[in-house]
């Protein structure tokens, strides 16, 4: 049977029916129209093309790009992708630990939002904004993100050469893929503020366990401001987004529903369970242009329930990514499948956060520069040391000299990955905000009572007491 006998069979079936239904078929479009077209270009593409080339890449190469037109998410997969993506969603897998925004099919690069600390990307120099555009030697265009995520991941300890674009530089890394360990959520004790540092860096399974063990151990440290960082958290498991509202919120609180393509309400979720969050004391919300899925709708959950039900919780940093969209992955009989946007997601209020994202109540702007970036600057400027030639230290104070060079310098003692990452939390400003309207939070309670007693007159009361963003200024 030739191709066109292929394709008249396919006609044959009525589309949209299952067997032993009377149905009618459902075209639009000119559907069998399409079809005689694809028939007659496959059959000239088996009959004339100079090339030789297999009939079945041909057609999943045009089905693949037929569903990538659908929307940015939706993708068809291979029997051997659609396999790779099973393995992948069944649990941990050897790669090389980045986060990264999907991207469209045509595109030429693929954002890492972060790399996972401890990771092979991280240990070998790639860092957040970096884009990925080769993977061993191969462009990365025409992939999906789920086809790239395939080529990153592969059998443990075997290398994986990966190019980036940074700074409008291509740079090149060898990195041996590892088993990445579950690190979704860490936290911190911040002393000197009486403050409960949480980063929730993905949802995983795991999150809300570990969520629960942090809330658990800051009772006997008796904080006072619980700051959840949830920048770069590109999202993950809804179930777990939900779970980890459940510590946070009353008990059958809602958090987020879906809605089909006719904004018929599908499913609903809502918290189970007695929360560790009481509301007794300030919880601020850190978010960024890359907190996305569900990241974005547990803040959007919290965010609403805080000025419905008076919580004293505040969303602080830039607006979201704006990824509020369902997608399913759906079989095929001959083995592929398509990865499909079906659903919507709808906040308790009703919004849907596509391509809209969440707003926060105060808006922080990072101000710090990236740590490699500093040390680029420290490199060349501002500091006599950076001098050719110059006198050093030893000079100064009559010491041995260096036997290598005039200006050779000492080496400073390697920090931890632990060490390193404190480092960058004790200067990261949007943190340094956060502590500071923790604090102004129990000022106003105390000076202000009336003005507080409500989520907006202590919103009022933060943004008029802390300077957080920019501001104009006239001459006189």
């Amino acid at each position: 049977m030739n191709i066109r006998s292929v394709i008249l069979v396919a006609l044959c079936i009525p589309y949209g029916c299952s067997a032993g239904t009377a149905k009618k078929p459902v075209v639009s479009e000119n559907m069998f129209g399409h079809f005689w077209g694809i028939a007659e270009t496959l059959h000239k593409i088996e009959s004339k093309a100079f090339r030789s080339i297999s009939l079945g890449t041909v057609i999943e190469e045009g089905l693949k790009a037929m569903v990538n037109k659908i929307d940015a998410h939706s993708a068809f997969f291979s029997p051997k992708g659609y396999q790779n993506t099973v393995e992948m969603a069944a649990g941990q897998f050897p790669g090389i630990g980045v986060s990264i925004i999907s991207k469209e099919t045509d595109a030429d690069s693929l954002l890492v939002v972060d790399a996972i600390r401890g990771g092979p990307a991280d240990m070998g120099g790639i860092k957040s904004g970096d884009a990925i555009i080769k993977v061993d030697g191969v462009r990365i265009r025409g992939l999906t993100s789920d086809e790239v995520i395939a080529k990153l991941k592969g059998p443990m300890d075997t290398t994986v050469q990966v190019t980036v674009i940074r700074d409008k530089k291509p740079l090149k890394f060898t990195l041996t893929r590892k088993l990445i360990p579950d690190r979704s959520a860490y936290a911190y004790h911040i002393a000197e503020h009486e403050t409960l540092y949480i980063a929730l860096k993905s949802f995983s399974e795991k999150t809300p366990d570990h969520m629960k063990a942090f809330l658990q151990q800051s009772k006997s440290k008796n904080c006072r401001c619980i700051i959840l960082d949830m920048r770069k958290n590109p999202g993950g498991v809804i179930e777990s987004a939900v779970k980890t509202a459940g510590l946070l919120l009353p008990h059958q609180s809602p958090v987020v529903s879906t809605q089909n393509n006719a904004r018929v309400t599908v499913s609903h979720y809502e918290t189970n369970g007695d929360p560790l969050y009481t509301g007794t004391i300030p919880l601020i919300v850190l978010i960024d242009n890359f907190t996305a899925s569900a990241a974005e709708i547990l803040t959007g959950c919290l965010q609403y329930h805080a000025r419905t039900h008076n919580l004293p919780l505040f969303i602080i940093g830039m607006p979201s990514f704006g990824k509020g969209s369902v997608q399913e992955i759906i079989p095929l009989k001959n083995g592929c499948a398509i990865k499909l946007t079906t659903l919507l997601y709808a906040l308790p209020d009703g919004q849907c956060i596509q391509a809209l994202g969440i707003t926060p109540d105060i808006t922080v702007k990072p101000k710090t520069i990236p740590a490699h970036e500093l040390k680029w600057i420290e490199d060349l400027f501002g500091k006599e040391v950076a001098l050719a030639n110059h006198i050093t230290r030893a000079e100064v104070t009559g010491e041995p000299m260096p036997e290598k060079t005039l200006n050779a310098q000492s080496e400073k003692p390697k920090r931890s990955l632990e060490e390193e990452f404190i480092k960058a939390l004790q200067s990261d400003s949007v943190i340094h905000a956060a502590l500071t309207l923790g604090r102004v939070w129990h000022l106003g309670r105390a000076t202000e009572p009336e003005l507080c007693a409500t989520h907006a007159g202590t919103l009022s009361f933060l943004k008029k007491t802390v300077v957080t963003d920019s501001f104009t200024a006239t001459p006189l």
